[in-house]
């Protein structure tokens, strides 16, 4: 299913209206940081699906843009980093 807008969305989730309910994306997804909300909800729209046919859908856009200048190697030591930080890296002694 394609992004209905005409600006650049890097990824998207999509779930059922129904299961959506009233949610506030700032409740589920907090901003990460004073540059604003990095998601976009969308309001709901009616999409055709094979074999189930029209559907209520709602998406929520990930507007943001991050370049991969990371090694796989760096990404894991920062998530270690990350675990250990938090209290959440217990190494086999």
């Amino acid at each position: 299913m394609r992004p209905n807008v005409d600006k650049w969305v890097s990824s998207t989730i999509v779930t059922p209206s129904r299961e959506w309910n009233d949610r506030d994306i700032t409740t589920v997804v907090p901003p990460a940081d004073a540059k604003g909300p990095i998601f976009e909800h969308r309001p709901p729209r009616t999409v055709p699906m094979k074999g189930l046919g029209d559907m209520q859908v709602q998406e929520i856009y990930n507007t943001s843009l991050k370049h991969g200048m990371m090694s796989a190697e760096d990404r894991a030591v920062a998530g270690l980093e990350f675990l250990r930080d938090h209290g959440r890296y217990w190494p086999r002694s």
